[in-house]
């Protein structure tokens, strides 16, 4: 991977980070026990099934990879 791919991808999850730390609390509210994919520091989508978000993204030609996924609940859960 080149470097300036890696650097981009780094300043994107920063950003997608930093999104949902500010936004946590309002997707908790919107989106309670829901995947939800944040990429460039923007919303993309939210689904109660990880597979689902998968397909949505991939229909809006986003690569899985490069999007932030994370699952929003009430429970804390130790991985």
């Amino acid at each position: 991977m080149e470097t300036e791919n890696v650097l981009r991808l780094l300043g994107s999850a920063e950003k997608d980070a930093k999104w949902l730390d500010k936004n946590y609390s309002e997707l908790l509210t919107k989106y309670p026990d829901h995947f939800v994919a944040i990429h460039d520091g923007n919303f993309v989508d939210a689904s109660r099934k990880f597979e689902e978000l998968i397909s949505e993204l991939e229909s809006k030609k986003l690569n899985p990879a490069e999007v932030m996924i994370k699952f929003v609940s009430k429970i804390k859960r130790i991985l």
